[in-house]
């Protein structure tokens, strides 16, 4: 969930919203001055498809990097669009050339939500009360996270439906997480977090998130050489003596429950496999 004050920065000039022209894509930039403060942005477009960075202090001088990308199905956030769309041209404003990040001096946690029309043109709440609908239809937006996701209600192919993965690798400096899933009717999620990354300010890249169109070929590829009869074969965590290596990969066959890997010796390969296929969708999906 997101703060739940709308700041609304910079100078603002009032106009009416362009008639008949929807909103295409909801930026969300935030800070909060919590522990030792933390910071960010969001994306969500009106495909489904969204990107979010964010980084702050994990306590004792330590940095963390977030990213995080994916795609929902367009229906998933539709309700929300559609409320957004609904709103009346005098209740919003348009961002001023000036306007930027929250403040992020000692104070409240702030959040700004930007709604980019479909013309281009940018917009803001013009006062408190559309700036809380406002959050309130962000805040329905399904999570970004999708390690839970279901399989498709009706199976696309023969072949797997659903997989779902987790891997992470610490030593005494550092530690580093991916965790992702590929449905076959297209839905797709990546998360990388970095611990002690360098604490640059995290910015959105230019390049947005796109739908999958070939999921079910995609997962063919990556698990190549698995099948849900095989033996369970290992264990999901391998400590060494200056590190640990720590996976957990899960997959949707069709007309079965979701299950760990089989053969578990080709998980890391796996785990290799999605982020070959994914990191060009998102620089979250790739391996470290």
């Amino acid at each position: 969930m997101l703060p739940s004050l709308v700041a609304i920065s910079g100078m603002l000039a009032a106009a009416p919203a362009a008639a008949g022209s929807s909103v295409a894509t909801i930026e969300i930039s935030f800070a909060t001055h919590a522990g030792e403060g933390a910071a960010g942005a969001k994306r969500f477009a009106r495909n489904g498809c969204y990107q979010g960075e964010s980084g702050g202090g994990t306590g004792g001088g330590g940095h963390a990097h977030d990213s995080h990308a994916g795609c929902l199905r367009p229906a998933d956030v539709a309700a929300v669009f559609a409320r957004l769309d609904a709103l009346p041209g005098d209740a919003l404003v348009r961002e001023a050339a000036t306007g930027g990040a929250p403040d992020r001096s000692l104070g409240a946690p702030r959040t700004r939500v930007v709604l980019v029309r479909t013309d281009g043109s940018r917009w803001l709440a013009a006062n408190r009360t559309t700036g809380d609908e406002v959050l309130r239809a962000v805040n329905d937006i399904p999570s970004e996270s999708q390690w839970y996701a279901p399989p498709p209600d009706k199976p696309v192919g023969g072949g797997p439906q659903l997989l779902v993965l987790a891997t992470e690798f610490g030593n005494i400096d550092s530690s580093w997480r991916l965790e992702g899933s590929l449905a076959s009717d297209g839905r797709w999620w990546c998360h990388r977090t970095t611990v002690n990354a360098p604490g640059a300010e995290p910015r959105l890249p230019s390049q947005s998130a796109s739908p999958i169109k070939d999921a079910p070929a995609r997962l063919g590829r990556i698990l190549e050489g698995t099948n849900p009869g095989a033996p369970d074969d290992g264990a999901s965590a391998k400590p060494t003596r200056d590190k640990t290596v720590e996976t957990s990969v899960e997959v949707v066959w069709p007309g079965k429950t979701r299950a760990r890997l089989r053969p578990w010796r080709m998980a890391g390969a796996v785990v290799s496999r999605f982020a070959e296929e994914m990191q060009a969708l998102a620089r979250a999906c790739g391996a470290r």
